[in-house]
């Protein structure tokens, strides 16, 4: 009973090792697809949470990754935003759990946001 594989990602986690990434001068496409490949395979997978009915068994039915902003890549005064959505984002009930974080990323150009 005790012996189930938890995953330990949470939203604060990822977003600490995407800022990790940026820092280490990795490309925006790279990183999205290192933070992909990260959560894919912890999709699925069980997480212990304490909640107020004690601790409870969550799964990790799905996740977005949003950078929004100026990237160093693009030459133009315009904002992007890239997203990628993997599994599905149940947002409307209230039985499920969802983890959000926001981080912000400073680059020559600006400042971006980081949303897992």
């Amino acid at each position: 009973m005790y012996n189930l594989p938890c995953f330990s990602v949470s939203a604060t986690l990822v977003t600490r090792y995407a800022l990790f990434l940026f820092n280490n001068k990795f490309p925006l496409r790279k990183i999205l697809v290192l933070l992909n490949s990260l959560l894919t395979t912890n999709l699925q997978r069980t997480k212990l949470l304490p909640t107020k009915f004690g601790v409870q068994r969550f799964y990790l039915k799905g996740f977005r990754l949003s950078v929004s902003g100026r990237f160093e890549t693009s030459s133009n005064p315009m904002a992007k935003t890239i997203s990628q959505t993997v599994g599905t984002l149940p947002l409307v009930t209230l039985e499920n759990y969802v983890e959000f974080a926001s981080i912000p990323i400073f680059f020559k150009l600006g400042k971006c946001n980081f949303k897992v």
